[in-house]
């Protein structure tokens, strides 16, 4: 099974009339990992950062940051007030263009990075929102979360994001 071949045209266009457009390879997206949910208590960031069924099905959620989308001073307060029984350990970002670059063994890309403005699953919405997709075309077929094609666009993923920390929580500083 081969992934999607140059540009995907769901990522082309505005899903949300509250979003502020289609995603540029230029953008940054980031993510906040929580401890226990994606980080141990060191702060380092464990395979649960991404769920591979979220990737599976679509809703690989993030958050669109500078320079089109939030900064950080605006996103982590948000992202802490989220989950108040998790902190927060780490913000990582990832340019949009290497996520949209990672390629399946067997041929095209791995991923699609669509602006997708649901935030949670109350309805909740907003116009810095995105979700990162396992490629349509890649997934045709796929058998569930244990398929060698998710099982290693899960990894790939993963060790984008493990090497974009761009906020440290200052009790990790301090460690």
């Amino acid at each position: 099974m081969t992934g999607c071949v140059g540009v995907c045209p769901r990522e082309q266009v505005q899903l949300d009339p509250i979003s502020i457009g289609a995603i540029g390879d230029d953008e940054f997206v980031a993510r906040g990992a929580f401890y226990p949910s994606h980080t141990d208590k060191a702060g380092k960031v464990t395979n649960q950062l991404f769920k591979k069924s979220d990737l599976l099905q679509g809703t690989g959620s993030v958050w669109r940051v500078a320079p089109v989308g939030r900064f950080l001073d605006e996103l982590i307060p948000e992202l802490e007030a989220s989950r108040p029984n998790n902190p927060l350990k780490k913000v990582l970002a990832v340019k949009v263009g290497k996520i949209r670059g990672l390629m399946l063994a067997a041929g095209g890309r791995e991923f699609s990075v669509v602006d997708e403005c649901d935030s949670d699953i109350n309805g909740g919405k907003h116009p810095a929102h995105a979700h990162i997709a396992i490629c349509k075309a890649a997934i045709a077929g796929v058998a569930g979360i244990e398929d060698p094609i998710v099982i290693q666009a899960h990894r790939d993923l993963l060790l984008l994001f493990r090497n974009g920390a761009v906020w440290e929580s200052l009790q990790l500083k301090a460690a």
